[in-house]
């Protein structure tokens, strides 16, 4: 493409995103308005000079921001309605349920492509119809049909603010906000007309919601997210712009920073950590008081979410709720494959805490090591490491709607649940005091999540409640990267003794004496692969065998797939 071309095609991107950041005005005076309809049909005429020179994609690229930007507008500026859900073309959306029902059979994390009728994912799709030229363009447009069902299927997030905010859609899934939003968007209104003032003048913005403070005050807000400049003062005058908001999260791999998102009152300040929040009037971190023993410390976290009774049937497969008022303790596993790798899956714990009303607090546990290997070298030298590791509330696995979700509940009173919670509070005091520890093949996350519900209760194989949820021999394992993958696929098939051999090379080879030293009841240990149990039973915990385990039918629980929640009875 000669590089004119692709100047005015990079241009005309730039201007219609750009033009996305400055709300419609409804209700304005004439001349406001007028201005606002030339302005917009001046950018119409000028993007449509340049798309004729653009190739298949760049042309429907361009097309997706004018479509969004006519409905944006809507028919009283200039630009078009959406149709009414009774007007909607009954074979529109068969066409478009059958594409849906396509790219589901393609995902294998999916166990259910049917797209049932009158049910949530046909409510979306219907939605979809209500604007013709989208449902047009993403007939004809595979990576939009891919993105949109993506965002409206699997992350459960809005088809109106995809259809009208492209551009912003495209940073907040950037940011690794899709999945949060996704996950609470029953909670919160994401498209809105929100008052200019006191009079009549509404303008259309897209929204997340804050945990602000005035003065002395704390109180949530709908806070536009289309001037990145605009700045909200968070708890402990902890200012923040939009633009850093966006910049917080989309680092939140390496640097989780004093930002997230819950369920009660959106985005706050909050490490998930340190279980600290920022003061900015004193400059200090200040940190929920976990060092008394037997305290209700988890009463001062913020509320990640509540759930109810149906909530905990879709989510954990919990068909009949006792009605004692039971606390529950779900383990939990997420994969991105529907293998046993050992990549890209995690093992963590999910305290359910119930309330007064019946509905349950959520509390979400997990361990993660300090710094998280990113580069392939990275991955190979972890492999065999044993590295300081911290807990962290909330994990963010529930947010991850691009992982298959496998729980199984376990019900206790609320002697035991805070026998529970103790042991968290303890497991949390040793992480600030730098003694625990993460080890990909024996304390793993998964291993973390098993051990707190053995530690208290007893494992089954030795006369206790608690069955195995992950451990399996460290060759059942099904690792994705190299050089591990094929190690895995030769050693296999060998014999047992030449099994043993090779797993002793590997671990030599990955240097698996590397250590890391914490104290234990008082006295300093030095903790390594070569001197773990994994040396004696050669086995590990996998978060993708707590789906098979669940799939087999040999525990109780939920396989789902999405903030839809999408399961299939086992």
């Amino acid at each position: 493409m000669p590089a004119a071309i692709s100047n005015e095609y990079r241009n005309a991107i730039t201007q219609l995103d750009s033009f996305e950041k400055k709300p419609v005005k409804f209700g304005a005076d004439k001349k406001t308005l007028e201005e606002q309809k030339a302005h917009f049909q001046s950018l119409l005429e000028t993007v449509k000079d340049t798309r004729n020179s653009l190739n298949e994609k760049q042309q429907n690229e361009l097309d997706r921001r004018i479509i969004g930007l006519r409905y944006r507008m809507e028919g009283m500026n200039g630009g078009l309605d959406s149709l009414e859900f009774s007007k909607v073309q009954e074979k529109e959306l068969e066409i478009l349920v059958s594409l849906a029902k396509e790219w589901k059979e393609g995902y294998d994390r999916y166990q259910v492509t049917k797209i049932d009728e009158g049910g949530e994912e046909e409510a979306k799709l219907k939605q979809a119809c209500c604007y013709p030229e989208f449902v047009t363009l993403l007939e004809v447009d595979k990576s939009l049909r891919d993105s949109f069902f993506r965002w409206a299927l699997r992350d459960n997030c809005g088809v109106n603010e995809f259809v009208q905010f492209p551009a912003t859609c495209t940073k907040l899934k950037e940011a690794y906000l899709a999945g949060r939003v996704g996950l609470f968007a029953k909670q919160f209104k994401w498209m809105d007309r929100q008052k200019v003032g006191e009079g009549v003048v509404e303008e259309k913005v897209m929204t997340l919601p804050f945990m602000t403070q005035n003065g002395t005050k704390l109180e949530r807000k709908s806070i536009s997210i289309l001037d990145e400049d605009r700045k909200v003062n968070l708890k402990g005058n902890f200012e923040v712009s939009i633009k850093e908001v966006f910049e917080v999260f989309s680092k939140k791999n390496s640097n989780p920073g004093y930002l997230e998102f819950f369920g009660e009152n959106g985005i706050e300040n909050w490490s998930v950590d340190g279980l600290e929040w920022w003061d900015n009037d004193n400059k200090r971190a200040v940190q929920v008081d976990i060092s008394k023993r037997n305290s209700e410390w988890w009463k001062e976290l913020p509320v990640f979410m509540t759930l109810s009774k149906e909530d905990l049937k879709e989510r954990y497969a919990i068909e009949d709720v006792p009605e004692e008022r039971q606390w529950i303790v779900v383990t939990k596993a997420t994969r991105e494959t529907a293998t046993l790798d050992v990549d890209k899956s995690h093992g963590y714990t999910e305290v359910l805490i119930p309330n007064d009303d019946g509905t349950y607090i959520c509390y979400p546990f997990g361990k993660y090591p300090i710094k998280f290997p990113t580069t392939m070298l990275q991955q190979c030298l972890f492999i065999a490491d044993t590295v300081e590791a911290r807990i962290q509330y909330p994990d963010e696995n529930p947010f991850f709607s691009q992982r298959q979700q496998a729980a199984t509940p376990y019900f206790i009173n609320a002697d035991k649940g805070r026998r529970f919670m103790e042991e968290i509070r303890r497991e949390l005091v040793k992480a600030q005091k730098g003694n625990v520890i993460f080890q990909f093949a024996w304390e793993n996350c998964a291993w973390w999540a098993q051990n707190l519900l053995e530690k208290l209760f007893g494992p089954k194989d030795n006369g206790g409640p608690i069955p195995n949820y992950f451990r399996a021999l460290v060759f059942k394992a099904e690792p994705m990267i190299e050089p591990l993958k094929s190690v895995f696929t030769f050693t296999r098939k060998l014999g047992e003794k030449l099994k043993a051999l090779v797993l002793r090379i590997v671990e030599f080879c990955f240097m698996s004496w590397r250590g890391f030293t914490v104290a234990e009841n008082g006295v300093r240990v030095v903790k390594s692969i070569a001197t773990s149990p994994f040396r004696t039973y050669k086995e590990c915990s996998l978060p993708g065998n707590l789906h098979k385990r669940i799939q087999k039918d040999k525990i109780k629980g939920g396989v789902t797939f999405g903030h839809l929640f999408q399961r299939q009875k086992i």
